[in-house]
């Protein structure tokens, strides 16, 4: 094993969630075909800024993020464009910081997320 392999390894077992435990070294969670979409709109759970991001490919190659982030996938940019400044309206923000307790470890979560009407969202835009 080379040296960088061995870093890294000491990094990977030294994690502390217990999504982790006896589990390979190198799982990985929550991966299906939306996580091959070509754009994302993303945001992450653990940060108390609730700012949605876009998430375009890199190389013509899909962009990956990680566990502590939720995305919603789209195969075009004009539609991602489209979500990630409606998600970030003055409506949706406020909507979304009437139900999040920002002590939390994960301020932003799926169960949070999930009340978020889109259809709604699109007739306020």
């Amino acid at each position: 094993m080379d040296q960088s392999a061995v870093v890294y390894s000491t990094i990977l077992d030294g994690r502390k969630s217990s999504i982790y435990k006896n589990k390979p070294k190198f799982s990985i969670f929550g991966i299906g075909q939306y996580s091959f979409s070509q754009w994302k709109v993303a945001i992450s759970g653990l940060y108390k800024n609730l700012n949605f991001s876009l998430v375009p490919p890199r190389d013509r190659k899909p962009t990956m993020v990680d566990d502590t982030c939720y995305f919603i996938p789209f195969d075009s940019r004009l539609e991602a464009e489209y979500w990630v400044d409606r998600l970030n309206s003055e409506e949706c923000q406020e909507f979304l910081k009437s139900l999040i307790f920002f002590d939390a470890k994960r301020v932003v979560n799926v169960d949070i997320l999930m009340r978020i009407n889109l259809e709604k969202l699109r007739n306020l835009g």
